[in-house]
């Protein structure tokens, strides 16, 4: 696993781990319960936090194909 991946998710402070945790509930919960609520604040924090991790993904390929295209020219 590649830890520069937790850096997308903070959980320094505690609004940070509780946005995570709502997301993590959500996954369960908003979908089969009418209890489940966030606000936009949340929603937005939550959008921010998953187009870094996407953005962390996306940098984390691209240096692997990198590393794999040098690897194969030089075998």
């Amino acid at each position: 696993m590649n830890t520069g991946l937790v850096e997308a998710w903070p959980r320094e402070y505690r609004f940070d781990r509780r946005r995570f945790e709502l997301l993590k509930r959500a996954y369960v919960e908003a979908r089969s319960s009418d209890q489940y609520d966030a606000s936009a604040e949340d929603l937005d924090w939550l959008m921010a936090r998953a187009r870094h991790l996407r953005d962390l993904v996306a940098d984390l390929c691209q240096a692997r194909i990198a590393e794999m295209t040098t690897k194969a020219a030089t075998a």
